[in-house]
């Protein structure tokens, strides 16, 4: 199963496993992963399975990012794959893999902000 580790200024917040079902990233309360920086929507990603694995939606106003690339609708996901909402950079893993060591990268341009991530 696949897991969500989330870093924020380059530090691991969390991680979180993911079951077999599809799920939110956002604000919201009723979001498997809940993010609380104001950049983030309350429904800010949709991320769900598919018979090709996993896929990832955008549905925030302000942007999401795949591996540095603008998010416009839906897309596969891989494992190692970055998703970048707001300040958070989020690390699309496999269970058995370790968290990632120093910077997880992150955005060259953060919408909303200024100066980077």
């Amino acid at each position: 199963m696949p897991r969500l580790d989330v870093y924020q200024n380059s530090d691991l917040k969390f991680q979180v496993q993911v079951k077999d079902e599809p799920f939110w990233i956002g604000r919201g309360s009723d979001c498997l992963v809940s993010l609380t920086d104001p950049l983030v929507s309350h429904r800010h990603a949709h991320l769900a399975p598919s018979a090709e694995g996993w896929e990832i939606r955008n549905e925030g106003r302000n942007g999401t990012r795949l591996n540095d690339k603008p998010l416009g609708g839906t897309a596969r996901l891989n494992f190692g794959d970055r998703i970048y909402i707001g300040p958070y950079a989020i690390v699309f893993v496999s269970s058995f893999s370790e968290p990632l060591r120093g910077d997880p990268g992150g955005p060259t341009e953060t919408p909303g902000r200024t100066g980077g991530r």
